[in-house]
C-alpha cells in the first residue's frame, strides 16, 4: 500500500513537471497527453495558406485546429502559430518531421516546436 502511494505521488509529480514545462522531449511525447504545439520562427514572408499547405502535405486531416496570429501593425503575422493534432502519435511524427528543420529550402528560419500553454481546440476557441 505504501509503495503504491509512492508510485502515485511520483507519477503526479511527473505530470506536474510536464505541465509546467513547454519544452518537448521526443522520448516523452507518447506519454504526454498534450497535443497542441506552438510552431515558432515562421518566416514573415510565409502567408497563412503557405503554412497550411506545408502542414497539409503530410498532415492533412491529422489536426483539427490551426491559428496563425496576425500582426495588425505590419499586415503580416507574428512569426508563430498554434496547431492541435488529433493524438500523440501525430505529434511525434510532426516533431520528427519539422523540429529544428528549415521551413522551406529558400528560407533561413529554423522551425522550433514547443507545447502550447493552452491545450486543445476548445481552449483557443474560448480564449479568442
Amino acid at each position: 500500500m505504501i509503495q503504491d502511494k509512492l508510485i502515485f505521488l511520483n507519477e503526479e509529480k511527473y505530470l506536474q513537471q510536464q505541465q509546467a514545462s513547454l519544452e518537448i522531449a521526443e522520448e516523452n511525447i507518447l506519454k504526454d497527453d498534450r497535443t497542441t504545439l506552438m510552431l515558432k520562427n515562421i518566416p514573415r514572408s510565409m502567408k497563412p495558406n503557405d503554412l497550411r499547405n506545408i502542414l497539409n502535405k503530410e498532415f492533412r486531416n491529422l489536426y483539427d485546429f490551426f491559428y496563425l496570429p496576425l500582426d495588425n501593425n505590419n499586415e503580416g503575422h507574428l512569426g508563430y502559430a498554434f496547431v492541435n493534432f488529433i493524438n500523440q502519435d501525430v505529434v511525434l511524427k510532426f516533431y520528427r518531421t519539422f523540429n529544428n528543420q528549415k521551413w522551406t529550402n529558400t528560407e533561413k528560419q529554423i522551425c522550433q516546436l514547443k507545447y502550447a500553454k493552452l491545450q486543445g481546440r476548445r481552449q483557443y476557441e474560448f480564449a479568442r
